[in-house]
């Protein structure tokens, strides 16, 4: 079975996404688009040898989130065939994408009212307050906890992020299940990594609305800073846990998964975006980033302009005779 695998993708595959690389070795999947006469199906095998047993996993792992998300959305399951798993790729977008879509086009308030589906989403999942105690052990962070109960998913879907969640008229299809598990799951946490995902994805979408809609820092230094929509950032202000918090958590999950972890360091200050906060700060605060990306792109151009203009005076002087 192993051996028809292999001749599937080597026969009929229409395009080869590489492993992630960054992934430690026991989580390490290569990922093949398969062009079929019946459809065309996405495969998962191992890309090494000690991912097999992640690979058998998987299974297991969609049909508990098909039993979570039964009645509020369809899980997309795969067939095993070999040490691998074949799913069917459905040609609908997903929330992220019709997000980038929407900031794409400028207009800031349909962007917003995806992510308040999203959010509606989320909110319609079951849901009861207990102590994660399960969760904090699996990441490693069960010894800083002070015991209080907090709103939590009946199970894990740590990454049901926004790319996750294809959308098709009133229908939600939820794909890679591969961090799916048996033990609650803080809510806040799945929020804040959902709109996390966005901001880093969508990025330069996001910059280049900034003249629409009001950004801030979300993240980061300099050329690595992150700005998140004003927006965006008060549905992140009111969440009931520390936004310090959740984005240790999320650094901790990332570095039980990956061998470089994309730590950053939080810039968003939540205080000043929540019920409580100073709007007017806020505002004042969203304006001034906003006029400086304008500067920044108009000196940039200048800069620009005046560099080709130099150029061509050079070549026009040192240019040899005919």
């Amino acid at each position: 079975m192993e051996d028809q695998l292999k001749s599937l993708v080597s026969e009929n595959c229409q395009s080869f996404l590489a492993d992630s690389p960054n992934r430690k070795p026991e989580f390490r999947l290569d990922i093949s688009i398969l062009q079929q006469p019946n459809g065309t199906f996405l495969v998962k095998t191992p890309a090494q040898k000690e991912a097999e047993a992640f690979v058998r996993i998987l299974k297991h792992r969609e049909q508990l989130a098909c039993s979570f998300f039964s009645g509020n959305m369809s899980v997309v399951q795969g067939e095993c065939v070999g040490s691998g798993i074949r799913y069917p790729l459905l040609p609908y977008p997903s929330l992220e994408k019709v997000i980038g879509d929407e900031l794409r086009r400028g207009d800031r308030q349909a962007a917003l009212s995806i992510v308040s589906r999203y959010l509606s989403l989320l909110q319609s999942l079951r849901t009861r307050a207990v102590e994660p105690t399960e969760f904090l052990h699996f990441i490693g962070h069960h010894r800083t906890w002070t015991g209080d109960k907090v709103l939590c998913f009946l199970a894990g879907p740590i990454d049901l992020i926004p790319g996750n969640i294809l959308i098709h008229g009133d229908s939600y299809y939820i794909i890679d299940n591969e961090w799916f598990f048996e033990f609650p799951v803080p809510f806040d946490f799945v929020v804040y990594r959902g709109l996390a995902s966005l901001v880093f994805r969508l990025q330069d979408d996001i910059r280049a609305n900034a003249k629409w809609s009001p950004i801030t820092p979300f993240s980061g230094r300099w050329r690595n800073r992150a700005y998140i929509p004003i927006t965006w950032a008060q549905v992140l202000a009111g969440l009931k846990l520390p936004l310090d918090t959740l984005n240790c958590w999320n650094s901790a999950f990332q570095q039980k998964v990956l061998i470089r972890s994309p730590a950053y360091r939080l810039r968003l200050n939540s205080s000043r975006f929540g019920p409580k906060g100073n709007a007017k700060f806020a505002h004042r605060s969203a304006t001034n980033v906003n006029r400086r990306l304008r500067n920044c792109y108009y000196y940039t151009g200048r800069l620009a302009s005046r560099w080709n203009k130099l150029l061509q005076e050079l070549r026009a002087k040192f240019r040899p005779p005919d």
